[in-house]
């Protein structure tokens, strides 16, 4: 098992490849924080938490986000 600090640094290495990832669909899509926010009915501060890497959204908001710019989420568990 991994120790407690390590986990920590993978949780933020993960939040900061989410929140990369979002980022780019946003400017692919053309769409600010605010029209997103629209989209999900999402707090826009919930929005800019997790693309400031400070929020860890769960497996079903990602999917959610996935299908708003018609992608899918992937999750695999690495060594």
């Amino acid at each position: 098992m991994l120790e407690k600090r390590q986990r920590l640094i993978n949780l933020q290495y993960l939040r900061q490849d989410i929140a990369r990832n979002l980022k780019n669909l946003l400017a692919e899509n053309s769409l600010s924080i605010a029209e997103l926010a629209q989209i999900t009915q999402w707090q826009p501060m919930h929005l800019q938490a997790i693309i400031d890497s400070r929020a860890t959204p769960n497996v079903g908001e990602l999917n959610y986000l996935a299908s708003i710019f018609d992608r899918k989420i992937k999750i695999e568990f690495v060594s």
